[in-house]
């Protein structure tokens, strides 16, 4: 889940470059990124295999203490 994290750094970047030193296309890396890390942030709340494995693991664990 760091890549997400890592598009919204790169897309609040590519924002400042574009809003502050008029480079224009890095409008287009703004959008590009902050949409590439909105659907990694949904992808991974919506991952409910992974949610089934922790609490599995989680059960496992709690049974051998």
């Amino acid at each position: 889940y760091i890549f997400f994290a890592f598009g919204f750094i790169f897309s609040d970047i590519a924002a400042l470059f574009a809003y502050y030193f008029e480079f224009e296309i890095f409008y287009f890396f703004d959008r590009f990124f902050f949409l590439g890390a909105m659907a990694m942030l949904v992808q991974y709340g919506l991952n409910y295999e992974s949610v089934k494995e922790e609490f599995y693991q989680y059960e496992m664990i709690d049974k051998n203490l």
